[in-house]
């Protein structure tokens, strides 16, 4: 999918976005079609963080969350998740 259509749908849909984040970012923030949900794995967290600017949200570690795939390499990469068997 292009560039231009992902941000047409985003505004189609009320999103708010950068528009100057890339294809892949930007279709990340698209809403999940229906029988299009990613899986999602078992992940334990390597060091406590915060999701949002609540001090309750905090995900403290050693915690297991379920992730997306992409997320999880994307935590395994930054040394924040490691994979659960």
């Amino acid at each position: 999918m292009e560039k231009d259509e992902i941000i047409e749908k985003l505004k189609a849909a009320g999103i708010e976005f950068d528009a100057r984040l890339g294809a892949e970012k930007l279709a990340d923030l698209l809403p999940q079609e229906e029988g299009q949900e990613e899986e999602t794995v078992e992940a334990r967290v390597l060091r406590g963080y915060w999701p949002t600017e609540k001090q309750e949200d905090r995900v403290r570690k050693g915690q297991i969350v379920s992730v997306t795939k992409d997320a999880l390499i994307d935590g395994m990469e930054s040394g924040l998740l490691e994979r659960v068997k």
